[in-house]
């Protein structure tokens, strides 16, 4: 039997969570969201709040550890599995070390994320740090900004300099990293970004850094015309070269020997000896300012470019300078080498463009890749991750982008061999001869074969050899389709009537007596799909083809030609080799 309870009032007591925060009244939140309203109504930079989007990381511990797997199973030089155009590859997708043969692989086009500074400057150098687990950047405010590698969230901020950051460079073993700035400033700075020491080192802004091969010496140079040799342990100026008669924009050291080059507003690139200071020899191959230079990885290769939108690569080996590389519209300020694959480099311009060059191509002097606008204005600097597989770029736009190898896709963009080109060209062909066949079925017409009209036959039995037609549909712009240029039935001038053997042609009412009420659609696959083997090399039906319709090639996918077997040619080579 139910008993009733005290009846509850509005001042009843109940348990509540200690500390809970109390909801806001219906007025309040009706006030905020007029207010949201009105703010997204104004535009600007009063905008309203965005949504959350997960950000994109780009891990490389997934593909080294693939690779450190195949290692073990098929040894150091195995094989490694193709790559096909399919999402489902990129679990396939292996470090750029994995594929130093193909340096195609490697070419970083693909957008990944823009890092923005909370204060907006230019962005002057990127560098990834020594363990390749960030980027720093310098600006023109003098402040190092610390981003992560693969999330390329922001870390932190540092200010370091009194005026823009224009050069700086890491040690070869890590331990050590080197700035200069506007002012003609040299700092230290340890791999955890404290300063140690600073001190005057040119009179006007110092613009390039390098180190020796040993670490041990450092050059730089600078607006006042001069390149300086410095001992990093006792900082000071061990040797001034000179002989430069303008600003010195960008100097290199050579990675395994002791020679220095140096380019500068007087149109010249010069080589040093960083020990007698000697001026071994001078390059007159730019007609503009020298804004950068870098030695290749092997040493072999130095590249320089400028104001003039030309990159020179001079090899010291034969000592004589390699054919000009054109394709920028405007003045290169930065080239970069990929650190895996030593034929591959990167150069960005005053335009924002980045173009990626190989020597490995048919024609080195011409661009591999373009991103026409990677940035809104003027790139000053790259850098690629020690593995290869991460391009950072830093420009006036007050940005630094990251980029990255394409994924593996299945879409008709990827389809390098043209696979599921013909796989959609063959099921076009088949709808429309259905379509075309139809059509002539209901069609009155007793003056010639139904379903012909618009498709070509042999002429006194020749099928190879004969020129191209864009009768066919979708076939008349791919090669090797080759099918006989002639007119269709009825047409009475010039050769490329066919000629009539056997009297006038009968009635349509004859012809279906003759071959039922499917004939003119064995008409049309007698002469255009006959047997034979069709679709990658088997089956009948319109993939063989009288006139070369789809029949395996010993190189795969092809188009074979031969008579009413269909697929003649490639019939016995279907599939993938």
């Amino acid at each position: 039997m139910a008993t009733a309870g005290p009846s509850r009032g509005p001042d009843t007591w109940r348990p509540t969570r200690y500390l809970e925060p109390n909801h806001p009244d219906n007025e309040e939140v009706l006030e905020q969201a007029a207010y949201q309203a009105a703010v997204t109504r104004l535009g600007g930079d009063a905008r309203a709040s965005k949504r959350y989007k997960p950000r994109r990381t780009v891990d490389y511990m997934g593909p080294v550890l693939k690779w450190r797997q195949l290692e073990k199973i098929n040894g150091i030089h195995g094989l490694l599995p193709p790559i096909h155009p399919n999402p489902s590859d990129l679990v396939g997708l292996l470090p750029p070390a994995a594929h130093r043969l193909n340096p195609s692989t490697s070419i970083c086009d693909h957008f990944v994320h823009t890092s923005v500074n909370k204060e907006r400057s230019p962005t002057r150098v990127v560098k990834w740090t020594p363990d390749a687990r960030r980027l720093l950047t310098g600006n023109d405010k003098g402040q190092f900004t610390l981003w992560n590698g693969a999330s390329f969230n922001y870390e932190s901020i540092t200010q370091v300099h009194d005026d823009s950051i224009r050069a700086m460079e890491y040690s070869h073993n890590g331990q050590a990293l080197v700035s200069t700035d506007k002012t003609g400033t040299i700092k230290y700075f340890t791999p955890h970004l404290t300063n140690i020491h600073g001190f005057q080192g040119h009179r006007e802004a110092c613009h390039g850094v390098g180190w020796s091969p040993n670490d041990e010496r450092f050059v730089t140079g600078g607006d006042d015309g001069l390149v300086k040799i410095w001992s990093y342990r006792e900082a000071r100026e061990e040797r001034t070269l000179s002989g430069h008669g303008w600003d010195v924009r960008c100097v290199d050291w050579h990675p395994t020997k002791g020679l220095v080059v140096s380019g500068s507003k007087d149109m010249l690139v010069k080589f040093w000896d960083p020990r007698s200071g000697k001026d071994l020899s001078t390059l007159h191959s730019h007609k503009s300012t020298v804004n950068t230079c870098k030695w290749g990885p092997d040493g072999h290769l130095v590249a320089t470019a400028g104001g003039d939108g030309t990159i020179q690569l001079f090899d010291i080996r034969t000592f004589r300078e390699l054919e000009a590389m054109k394709g920028h519209t405007k003045e290169v300020n930065c080239i970069e080498w990929h650190p895996i694959h030593h034929n591959l480099f990167t150069s960005g311009d005053a335009s924002g463009a980045i173009i990626y060059w190989s020597l490995l191509s048919p024609d080195p002097s011409k661009p591999v890749t373009m991103l026409e606008a990677a940035h809104e204005d003027a790139v000053f600097t790259l850098s690629f991750h020690p593995l290869g597989h991460i391009l950072c770029s830093g420009s006036k736009d007050f940005t630094a982008r990251f980029w990255c190898r394409a994924r593996p896709a299945g879409g008709h963009e990827m389809d390098r061999w043209h696979i599921g080109e013909e796989r959609a060209l063959g099921l076009r062909m088949e709808e429309e001869i259905g379509e075309r066949t139809s059509k002539r079925i209901r069609t009155d017409d007793d003056g010639g074969l139904p379903g012909l009209s618009n498709f070509t036959a042999p002429v006194n039995g020749e099928v190879h050899g004969s020129k191209s037609s864009a009768s066919l549909p979708g076939l008349g712009s791919l090669p090797g389709l080759d099918v006989p240029s002639v007119r269709p039935w009825g047409a009475s001038d010039g050769v490329s009537a066919f000629p009539r053997s056997s009297g006038p042609l009968p009635s349509q009412n004859e012809m279906l007596r003759k071959t039922g009420t499917s004939g003119p659609g064995e008409r049309v696959e007698e002469r255009n799909g006959g047997g034979g083997r069709g679709h990658y090399g088997q089956g009948q039906g319109v993939y063989g083809g009288a006139r070369g319709g789809y029949g395996g090639t010993q190189n795969g996918f092809g188009y074979g030609g031969g008579g009413h077997g269909g697929g003649g040619d490639g019939g016995e080579g279907g599939g993938y080799r």
